[in-house]
């Protein structure tokens, strides 16, 4: 199976074999201006998600970059507001005593929504931002936050499981996308999953079998993200044997 397009830079007349946009291949570390593969590039200090080979090569791709830059960068400020104040609430009807990822406890969803909202739209807004700059480091650091937001808000008002499996695909994580598939459309789906007892294991995902039948999704309610991401997880294997 061809691997996902990686769409990081516009065309350019300039550079060759840029006649399309962006460059075909598996997520790597590449120079955000030319392309070019090596480990040891620079990070763009606004952003930190867009690698460079060379200063020369950072200043050319300025011009293209500094809107997405400009903007993950607020978004960044923004999101550590919110969860410096997530970290340091006063607990109230809606919210835990020094909330954190680590420790936050609610007794039913509702709880979830309310306290964690403002914390994961902003997880969210950033996670959106710097995936969409096509980048190893951005796509990854997507995934943290995209995890860490179902995580925090088990009634996954945002939707983000619909993002979490095909960025897995994306990412090369195959066993991690077919578990995490398993997961959500099985213990994911129970009634009492989203708050009535929040002893569940969260994201508990043990090994799935990628070749196995899909009747664990209700036809019903299975979701169409989680239906295509498997069926592109078991094509990807077929040509892989």
């Amino acid at each position: 199976m061809p691997q996902l397009m990686h769409q990081s830079n516009l065309a350019r007349p300039d550079v060759p074999g840029t006649d399309i946009k962006g460059h075909r291949g598996p997520l790597q570390y590449r120079c955000g201006y030319c392309s070019k593969i090596a480990l040891k590039l620079s990070f763009c200090s606004g952003c930190n998600v867009v690698r460079y080979c060379s200063k020369d090569h950072q200043i050319l791709h300025r011009p293209q970059h500094n809107s997405a830059c400009i903007k993950t960068k607020k978004r960044r400020t923004k999101l550590a507001k919110k969860e410096e104040l997530f970290r340091n609430a006063t607990p109230n009807f809606t919210t835990s005593a020094n909330a954190s990822a680590s420790n936050i406890r609610h007794s039913w969803a509702l709880l979830s929504v309310l306290s964690t909202r403002d914390d994961t739209i902003a997880k969210l807004d950033l996670a959106e931002t710097i995936r969409s700059l096509h980048t190893l480091d951005g796509v990854q650091e997507a995934l943290a936050h995209l995890r860490d937001i179902l995580r925090l808000c088990r009634g996954n008002n945002v939707g983000v499981q619909d993002l979490i499996a095909p960025i897995m695909l994306q990412l090369d994580l195959d066993q991690e996308c077919c578990n995490f598939v398993k997961w959500y459309e099985t213990e994911g789906q129970r009634s009492n999953y989203h708050g009535g007892n929040m002893n569940l294991p969260c994201l508990d995902a043990n090994s799935a079998n990628a070749l196995e039948s899909i009747d664990y999704m209700d036809q019903t309610s299975g979701s169409v993200y989680s239906i295509s991401t498997i069926m592109l997880l078991k094509l990807k294997l077929l040509v892989d044997v």
